[in-house]
């Protein structure tokens, strides 16, 4: 661990962090941040104006595939 886990996590994870929207700590296995975050993406995904606010998205509908 001390000899190259540790090293490439402080090399490579650990400056990319600043980069992050959203960093959940134990990752999927946080029901609770996971639940948070798809709330949230329910919540915009029905607001009817978010063409307005973001002119570049498009919201496609489901197909069956």
């Amino acid at each position: 661990y001390s000899k190259f886990v540790k090293p490439a996590f402080d090399d490579f994870i650990l400056p990319s962090k600043k980069y992050a929207d959203i960093i959940m700590p134990r990752g999927g296995d946080n029901h609770v941040a996971v639940d948070l975050i798809v709330q949230h993406i329910h919540t915009k995904l029905g607001q009817h104006d978010l063409c307005k606010i973001y002119p570049n998205l498009y919201v496609i509908h489901s197909t069956f595939q």
